[in-house]
Formats: C-alpha cells, structure tokens, sequence
C-alpha cells in the first residue's frame, strides 16, 4: 500500500496530539465538525454503513477523555454510540468515521515500538515470525497482497499493516509479554493509512 505524505501527517497529528474532551449530550454529527475543528482536516462520516448500522447522524453522543492522545480519545468516544461499536480509520487523506464491522475488513498500517522488549536487531525477524505465525492473518508471505510487517531499521520499531481483528491480536501478544516482564501495557499505534478491498466510496 502506497501512502502518501498527508497520511503520514495525519498519523503524527492523531498519535501526538493530547486533548481533554468531555462529550455530554452532543452528536455524532456535532462530533464530526469538533474534529474538524480541533484538527484543521476533512473528517468524514460513513453515512452508508452508518444507516445500515440503523444509526442517524443525530445520533447522540457522551463521553469523556482525559489526557489521551486524539486517537485514543476517539477510540473511547466512538466504542459506544446507540449501542453500536463505530471506530475511525485514516483512509484517502481524511478521518473515517464508521461501524466497527467495516473497520474490521479494512487494512490498517500500525506503528508498534518493542525495543523495551529487547526486540530489536536480529531479534526483530523472529519477533515477526512469531506474530506470523501465531495470528490469524493472512500474510503476505503466504498470501500475496495481504498483510505485511515492516521492521523500521534495527530499533523495535515495526509498521505493521493488517486488519482490526489480527491488529487486536498482536496487540495481546505484546501486552502479555509486557506483563511477563512487569512493563506497563502498550498504548497501541494509531491508523498510519488503510484500504480494503472495495474501499468506501466518498460522497
């Protein structure tokens, strides 16, 4: 997947940025401009998957974020609207706001920091080989086109590019060594870029 340079100033806005929002009886849509505002870029609601989710755009919405990164804090916000799961997704140089089920088929491209781990250098390569194999992928090595783990030079940092369900499971991987260790639980890497195989349309 080709990402262009607005991506990855998204990524940086989203993963540095630290914001306190408390959200009480707002909406989704309200929601949406707020982003807009606070983030100076195009964010965009899926109003199709949405509808299909049997949401509105009036949707209301509470919740409040402490000291978190802007990609943590919409995490929290969006985890329950209505009763229904929404995440977003940098996709096509702007912020996606839509269900989890169609967040969970796009291919989203994570940054994941391990050097605290002592993964780094050669170790890399079996870190890799280990989430490869102990996932549900697919991956690119056995399926061409789909997911891929990047290492960033020899530092413990990987870019990794899969879907939610197997980013979750990575996720857990690493918590559980974490905790093996006695280390603090990662914060997981926000979305650099995505796609999917019928990518949503924009309006």
């Amino acid at each position: 997947l080709e990402r262009s340079e607005k991506d990855l100033q998204l990524l940086k806005l989203l993963e540095e940025r630290i914001v306190n929002l408390d959200l009480e009886n707002t909406t989704l849509s309200k929601y949406q401009k707020q982003l807009a505002e606070l983030t100076g870029e195009r964010v965009r609601l899926d109003t199709q998957g949405l509808t299909e989710a049997g949401l509105v755009e009036d949707a209301p919405l509470s919740a409040r974020a402490v000291n978190l990164s802007l990609y943590d804090a919409m995490n929290l916000h969006l985890r329950n609207v209505n009763g229904t799961h929404l995440a977003s997704v940098i996709q096509n140089e702007e912020i996606l706001i839509t269900t989890g089920e169609i967040i969970d088929g796009i291919y989203e491209t994570r940054i994941y920091r391990v050097a605290d781990l002592g993964i780094t250098g050669d170790r890399q390569r079996h870190f890799i080989n280990m989430i490869q194999s102990d996932t549900d992928g697919p991956w690119d090595v056995d399926e061409p086109g789909t997911g891929t783990v990047t290492p960033l030079g020899t530092n413990g940092v990987l870019l990794i590019r899969t879907t939610q369900p197997v980013h979750r499971q990575i996720l857990k991987l690493i918590q559980e060594r974490r905790q093996n260790t006695g280390l603090h639980p990662v914060i997981d890497a926000p979305a650099v870029a995505a796609s999917q195989t019928a990518a949503i349309p924009s309006p």
